[in-house]
């Protein structure tokens, strides 16, 4: 029996009479539950009632279910599917336990929210784990909590994979990511903004009072630097959750000095630095510090068929200098989507959200076929983006046989555009029988992959195969005379004409072989097209002199179909 623990066990469950089951966790503490209740919350548990129980001393009239929760957790759990008062849930670390409980019962989450809502603001809980209490809010659809933790998160790296992969595992949603990035990119146009308040000139055509015209300048270099020292310093100033309400010197790190003793000049100066304090904390009202659960974007790419993608225009001119420049173009409204620009595209639904989801911060797409593929590859030729990111995205795609046998010239083309070398040498090897000399061929080789070079490797191959191929073909001894003993031999009766005939055959056969992307020779008649009989042998040392003769050719050509050229030279 498992060792008592110190953990108290509160009523209902430390005795109730109606309980006809025990929980026991791994420290021996018990849980007196009701079956039927613990059905009706998890299906889990409905299944456990179904198993053999232990039964051990005091509690041998009731079953004994472990479980691997540790008390609080349970209790906490046990109490918020009870019709009970809730749980109080005092530690964001209970909460996450808690949570987890949910998910390994199948219990409904959502009846945590009333449950978890201090958690979630708990300023401990906000600083020490930012990414994860945000993950779990979004999680449970506490909207205004999953705002409240956005404010924390603005010192995470959301370019790292790991932070990326973690938020998703968490949350259960891409969507948790993309919302943040939502938030990046607003803050970033907002600080932008913000330091042009700053009104960052070496000095000032505006005069400083009606008598003078003495400039006034903040005391830092250049143009150039002292814009990235104000803004470095506005960003670093509002990277906290709740920024404080600095002066214009401490928010951009500069000072203010007019080089004018005049009073007149620095009445001025200082109503002008009024001005600037009063924009600058209408500027700070309106700063971006949490996200929004809306569809986040300011544009809306639109298919031919009507299917509406909302993006940010700020990834798509990044990526794409053809974009940038539709988003200069007048731009069609609609009802639906007043607020936002629309770009019409030409692409299909699946081809446009492959490439945005390659394009964006997020989890790289499945691209699961060809035609896919090639469509994507084509997209970025449109809109000029750099296809280097593809080549993560299509190996299995062009290592697929469906693909290679259906299409070899496309999908070696393809693989020697992006410059996958293994990929277009596997694709060599299915492009055997194609017609090297026909120019429809030659022109869409080289149409596809943007030069000749492509088509010389293979014609490069086309000669090393053709100078291999004689010495296969050589393997296979044409005069029967050889095969037979050294009492039988005998001079071979066959005309020249006759031997070269034969020798043209087999190697006719070998040829039409090894145009198998990965050829074998199961047998010499299947290989060769030529087979010696010796079954009619009336001498024995002539049949074993046959089974020698021909095992040492089996051998031998399998060695030379491995050194065979099969592939380009990369």
């Amino acid at each position: 029996m498992a060792e008592s623990s110190a953990f108290v066990v509160k009523a209902p469950f430390n005795d109730s009479p109606t309980g006809d089951c025990i929980l026991q966790t791994p420290d021996g503490t018990e849980f007196v539950v009701h079956r039927l209740i613990l059905s009706l919350a998890s299906p889990i548990w409905s299944d456990m009632f179904s198993l053999p129980q232990a039964s051990e001393g005091a509690s041998s009239t009731r079953p004994v279910i472990p479980v691997e929760e540790d008390p609080e957790t349970m209790e906490a759990l046990l109490t918020m599917v009870y019709p009970i008062p809730p749980p109080r849930i005092n530690s964001y670390d209970l909460a996450t336990k808690l949570v987890q409980a949910c998910d390994k019962y199948f219990i409904d989450v959502s009846r945590l929210d009333a449950t978890l809502y201090k958690v979630f603001r708990t300023t401990a809980a906000l600083e020490a784990d930012p990414l994860g209490v945000y993950a779990l809010a979004w999680r449970l659809g506490m909207d205004e909590e999953a705002k409240v933790a956005s404010r924390y998160t603005h010192r995470l790296d959301l370019n790292d994979p790991k932070v990326q992969s973690d938020l998703i595992r968490r949350s259960g949603s891409v969507k948790s990511l993309v919302a943040l990035w939502d938030l990046r990119l607003r803050r970033e146009c907002a600080l932008d903004d913000l330091t042009k308040l700053a009104e960052l000139k070496r000095y000032s055509d505006d005069p400083i009072c009606s008598y003078h015209s003495v400039p006034y300048t903040f005391d830092s270099g250049w143009l150039a630097e002292k814009h990235l020292r104000a803004k470095s310093s506005a960003k670093r100033a509002l990277l906290e959750p709740y920024p404080r309400r600095n002066s214009p010197e401490e928010l951009f790190g500069v000072s203010l000095s007019c080089l004018s003793t005049c009073a007149g000049c620095q009445m001025a100066k200082e109503k002008k630095y009024a001005n600037m304090a009063r924009s600058v904390n209408v500027a700070l009202d309106a700063y971006p510090q949490t996200i929004t659960k809306d569809s986040p974007g300011d544009c809306i790419i639109q298919t031919a068929g009507g299917t509406q993608f909302v993006v940010y225009r700020v990834i798509l001119s990044l990526a794409s200098s053809v974009w940038n420049d539709m988003f200069s173009l007048p731009q069609s409204s609609e009802a639906s989507s007043s607020e936002r620009p629309v770009i019409p595209v030409d692409e299909d639904p699946e081809t446009l959200e492959v490439l945005l989801t390659m394009l964006y911060p997020m989890q790289p797409p499945r691209i699961e076929s060809y035609d896919l593929a090639i469509k994507l590859v084509q997209a970025c030729d449109k809109y000029f983006i750099n296809m280097s990111r593809l080549s993560t995205f299509l190996h299995d795609v062009l290592r697929a046989t469906t693909a290679l046998e259906s299409n070899p010239l496309g999908v070696y083309a393809l693989a020697w555009k992006l410059k996958m070398g293994e990929e277009a040498k596997i694709a060599s090897r299915y492009t055997h029988r194609l017609d090297l000399y026909n120019q429809a061929v030659v022109e869409e080789l080289i149409n596809r992959t943007g030069g000749l070079e492509a088509v010389m490797v293979l014609w490069d191959l086309r000669r090393r195969r053709e100078a291999a191929l004689d010495g296969l073909a050589r393997l296979m001894e044409l005069d029967e005379a050889l095969f037979w003993c050294s009492s039988h031999q005998k001079r071979n009766e066959e005309s020249p004409s006759d031997i070269v005939f034969r020798y043209l055959r087999v190697r006719s056969s070998v040829k039409a072989a090894l145009e198998n992307p990965y050829p074998t020779c199961k047998g010499l008649e299947q290989f060769f097209g030529h087979s010696v009989s010796y079954e009619s042998y009336r001498c024995e040392n002539c049949k074993q002199a046959a089974e020698r003769k021909l095992r040492a050719i089996i051998d031998s050509t399998i060695e030379a179909i491995e050194k065979f050229p099969q592939t380009i030279k990369w």
